[in-house]
């Protein structure tokens, strides 16, 4: 009689249990969710904020591809290797191999990878263009790093920029 008993209640404690797992886990989702809104960050999986890709600089019909090489058809362009900084993690590492050109100003795009000299610091910087605007004294672009808090602190000028990133092989 007391086994019969247990064997009636068991559906309803595995529904019980199976009720309990489903609240925990859907509040331990909540307090990590709300962590990462507190502390201004993106979800993993989930990206609530739009950013521009760089522009298609490299069409396909310049990437021949045998069995024996790859040929990318584009000319003037350098190859590059990069300072182990970690602005532009994962996207540019110190172990990538970069493609680039020298840009015509007017084509540079938001979104588009660039390398300029800055005035505050001798050296070249590789970051992405997050704005392009125009004032009195003409052209300019707001770059930032993508693993940066915060966009560079000078208004990048046509004669600074050096390079435009048109690819980048690991």
């Amino acid at each position: 009689m007391g086994v019969s008993v247990c064997m009636k209640k068991l559906p309803i404690l595995l529904i019980s249990v199976i009720i309990i797992n489903i609240v925990l886990f859907g509040l331990i989702a909540n307090i990590v969710y709300s962590e990462y809104l507190n502390n201004g960050k993106q979800l993993p999986y989930f990206s609530a904020v739009k950013k521009d890709s760089p522009q298609d600089i490299v069409k396909e019909d310049q990437i021949i591809v045998t069995k024996d090489n790859i040929v990318i058809n584009i000319k003037g362009a350098e190859w590059s290797k990069y300072a182990d900084t970690n602005s532009m993690e994962p996207v540019i590492s110190s172990r990538a191999n970069g493609l680039e050109i020298v840009p015509k100003c007017e084509n540079i795009k938001s979104g588009d990878i660039i390398v300029y000299e800055p005035n505050f610091t001798n050296g070249l910087i590789v970051h992405r263009v997050i704005n392009v605007t125009e004032d009195k004294e003409g052209l300019f672009f707001t770059l930032k790093g993508d693993n940066n808090p915060i966009s560079d602190p000078e208004k990048v000028r046509c004669s600074q920029i050096k390079y435009q990133v048109i690819g980048i092989i690991y």
